[in-house]
This record gives C-alpha cells, sequence and structure tokens, in this order.
C-alpha cells in the first residue's frame, strides 16, 4: 500500500525515481496507489473514518443529482449536513411529483423566495455596471437557501449599498467585507500520458497546474485555469517538454482552458513531488457542506476542505487589471491551512468516495492571501509564494458543458 504523505521529506526519494523515468515509458507504467487510500489529513467531526466519509458523501451526492435529473425549474438550492447525514432542499412553489418521487428519509425540503435561476439572472445584470470609487464588489452568490444574495464588499459596506445596482435590487442582499482574489498560478515533471496534479507552464511563463483528462470533437484535453495563458501557445511540462498546446482562446468568464495532448484518466495523489496516482471514477456536483480534496502541483494533496457556496461570481485581480469569473465554488480548509497557493492554479478538485474511489468536482482558480494567508503546505511559504486557507474553483460540469467534452473516466 502507498501512504499518502504530506511530508516533502517522507516523499522525496520516491519523486526522484517517478520524474525521471524516460518519455519513453507507456503511461501504465507510472506507479500507481493500491486501494485502499490512505488519507493522513484528520476525519472531519462525527465520522469514524474517511471510508465512512466518502460513502455517506456518495450517497447524499447520488439523491441530489437524482432530485436535478427530473426537474430543477424550482430549485432554490441543495446543501449537505454531513455530520446528520441529511440533504436539505430549498424549493420555490410546489414540488413536483417527479421530484417527490425521488426523494428519500434522509431529504428534508423547505420553501425558497426566489430559484437558482432568477438569483443568477439579477447576479448577472449587478455585475454587468460599474463598482463605485473606493469600493469594489470582491463576490457575489446566491444564498442556498434561495432567500437572497450575498454580497462580499472591498470597501466599506455602507458605500456599497449605494451602489446603484444594489440599490435598485429587488433581491435581498446581505453583506460581508473581504478583499479581491487573486489567481494562483507539478507534481513536478510528469510525461505523456498526461494525469491531473502537474506541473505546466507556457515557454517562460507562470507555472500553474493541470486539470483533469477528458474528449471532445474525438480529441483529447487536459483541463487549465485560463489565468494561465492568455492566448493558444505550446505547454510544457514540468520538465520542459512540450506536452501539447493550449487549443483555443481560453474562456475567461468561467477561467477555463484546455490543452490539447496525450492524456489518460488519472489524477497525482500524494505530496508535490508524487508520482502516484489513481483513476478518476466519476465526475461529482458540488454541494454546500459537502467534503472536498485539492491536489495542485505546488501544495499536494489535501483531504480536509469543504464547500460554503457553490455558483458564486467573483471578481478577480491580478495587481493591474480585474475581471469576474461566474460559477465558481468557494470553498474552506476547515483545520485554517494553507492548502492553496501559487501554481497551484488549473489543478484538480475532487473527493474520495467508497472504496477510495475519486470524483472529479473542479479545478483550482483563486486565493485570497492577502485576508486568509496561512503558512503554505507543500512547497513553503516565500516572499513570492503565498498560500490561503480559503479558495475557489471552477465547477467541472460547467468545463465540460463549455468544450461539449466527455470527462475520461476509469470504472473500478
Amino acid at each position: 500500500m502507498f501512504d499518502l504523505r504530506k511530508s516533502l521529506l517522507a516523499i522525496g526519494v520516491v519523486a526522484v525515481t517517478a520524474t525521471m523515468v524516460s518519455t519513453s515509458a507507456r503511461a501504465d507504467e507510472k506507479p500507481r496507489v493500491e486501494r485502499p487510500v490512505v488519507i493522513e489529513d484528520p476525519v472531519p467531526p462525527g465520522f469514524r473514518s474517511w471510508e465512512e466519509v466518502g460513502t455517506v458523501q456518495e450517497r447524499l451526492v447520488g439523491i441530489a443529482e437524482r432530485i436535478m435529473a427530473v426537474g430543477a425549474g424550482g430549485l432554490g438550492g441543495i446543501e449537505a449536513d454531513m455530520a446528520a447525514r441529511r440533504l436539505r432542499v430549498h424549493w420555490k412553489g410546489e414540488v413536483p411529483a417527479a421530484v417527490r418521487a425521488v426523494l428519500t428519509d434522509e431529504v428534508t425540503v423547505d420553501p425558497a423566495r426566489f430559484t437558482r435561476e432568477e438569483l443568477q439572472a439579477e447576479i448577472r445584470r449587478i455585475v454587468a455596471q460599474p463598482d463605485g470609487s473606493g469600493v469594489d464588489i470582491a463576490r457575489i452568490a446566491p444564498r442556498t437557501d434561495g432567500s437572497g444574495l450575498v454580497v462580499v464588499v472591498d470597501g466599506s459596506v455602507a458605500a456599497a449599498r449605494e451602489l446603484p445596482a444594489l440599490r435598485t435590487s429587488a433581491v435581498p442582499l446581505s453583506f460581508e467585507t473581504g478583499r479581491m482574489a487573486a489567481p494562483v498560478y507539478s507534481r513536478a515533471d510528469d510525461m505523456p500520458s498526461y494525469y491531473a496534479g502537474g506541473r505546466w507552464s507556457l515557454w517562460a511563463g507562470k507555472l500553474c497546474t493541470t486539470g483533469f483528462a477528458f474528449t471532445a470533437q474525438a480529441s483529447e484535453f487536459l483541463l487549465g485555469a485560463a489565468h494561465c495563458a492568455d492566448q493558444p501557445l505550446n505547454a510544457y511540462d514540468g520538465g520542459g517538454q512540450r506536452m501539447g498546446e493550449v487549443f483555443d482562446a481560453p474562456n475567461v468568464e468561467l477561467d477555463f482552458l484546455r490543452i490539447e495532448a496525450q492524456v489518460t484518466s488519472h489524477t497525482f495523489v500524494g505530496g508535490p513531488y508524487s508520482g502516484a496516482s489513481l483513476p478518476v471514477y466519476d465526475s461529482s456536483i458540488n454541494l454546500p457542506g459537502s467534503f472536498l480534496c485539492v491536489g495542485g502541483a505546488f501544495s499536494g494533496e489535501h483531504c480536509d476542505s469543504s464547500v460554503e457556496v457553490d455558483d458564486m461570481w467573483n471578481h478577480v485581480t491580478d495587481g493591474t487589471k480585474d475581471w469576474w469569473i461566474a460559477h465558481q465554488v468557494q470553498a474552506v480548509n476547515w483545520r485554517g491551512l494553507g492548502v492553496v497557493g501559487n501554481g497551484d492554479s488549473g489543478g484538480p478538485v475532487y473527493n474520495y468516495g467508497s472504496g477510495g474511489k475519486v470524483f472529479a468536482r473542479g479545478v483550482l482558480s483563486s486565493a485570497n492571501s492577502n485576508l486568509q494567508e496561512a503558512p503554505c503546505q507543500g512547497e513553503p511559504t516565500t516572499a513570492t509564494r503565498k498560500c490561503s486557507y480559503r479558495f475557489w474553483y471552477g465547477d467541472l460540469n460547467h468545463a465540460l458543458a463549455l468544450y461539449g467534452g466527455t470527462l475520461q473516466t476509469e470504472h473500478y
């Protein structure tokens, strides 16, 4: 059994042998972790093991997916209460018979004032209007219970309330303060066929992390974060080998890009120099309250985070310009550890299900080291590398819909 060590020293010897293999080696010669997976992060309160966490979350997500599949017209939101092993569904109006038919004893249904579609339409109206002098809207998201919007302000809340876009809103608004997020620009050196979670860059460009493998239009791609490249160019792995090309203009509004390359349906696991991997079993939705793992190439694997908000619009700045990213997921490390930082952008977000199955959730986008800075995990904190315990990522299902793609998986 391969132990998913979080210590850089513990895995240093493994990393050398894993990253210096000839590039002519076959993809199936890369080392794989034997199941069951050992996660060293502490088990969440209320659970006895990570296997129990995976089993419960897999069951609750399955119920939520069935609810969404039969009809989401009145859906205000769904959230998971993992400790109670229950789902809370918020619905506007009468619940259709088709939805009632898939509800179980583990589901509570509460009324919602607005549907998710209505709240997203209001967000689009707000972000299309300029901010005021001295105040920025840092983030805006639907409340999971469908009661209104949460607006995070970088500046004065009183001044934000007077912004025309907010003052005229017909939707109830609640305000919080926070700073605008920043992009988080290998493992160290992957080789064909490429996995999620490895380092990549443009030549002499920003260092980022590869996302999940998918197929579209009879070609193979890796997902990435759009802010890692502003135009189609050659992409290189952590060892400087050309891995492929950023296929088309990155999608800035969703913060996705795709790299055409020889790929495999695996994601790296373990620390930042780990050569071990696991196949991706399937995709999963992002329920508030659910647990997740992050696997940035610089920070390595950490499974002690959970979803706070889904479907958020995130106002991001790189210090020279700012832009909005739509439909993001906000997550937090409940131990306050800096699990996402520079170099992790585009990296895989996933969770383990029963039997160590890997469920893909999204790709890392940005972090907030201004107000939520914490010592970096994996690669250490330096003058240029900052990390955060709160972070944002793009929802995998939006990426696949954007590109008309199918996630590469391996059922086992």
